[in-house]
């Protein structure tokens, strides 16, 4: 059985997933797995608080979400 290549792509400061849309239909062409995030504040996620968030809660937000996609990395 073939592994079927996995992505989880992140957006640039002051954007959101939507940015990565184009590579995210690209790689889901050639048959990999994507899955693009959004960091607190940012896309999906706008309007958020994060005054309070550290590094390290923004991390684990974001392994948090690969977790809950269901992507096999």
């Amino acid at each position: 059985m073939t592994q079927v290549p996995a992505f989880a792509l992140l957006h640039g400061g002051g954007h959101g997933s939507w940015v990565r849309e184009e590579t995210v239909r690209a790689l889901e062409a050639r048959g990999a797995a994507v899955l693009a995030l959004d960091v607190p504040g940012c896309g999906a996620k706008r309007g958020r608080e994060t005054l309070e968030l550290g590094v390290e809660a923004v991390a684990d937000e974001l392994l948090a979400d690969i977790m809950a996609s269901g992507l096999k990395v």
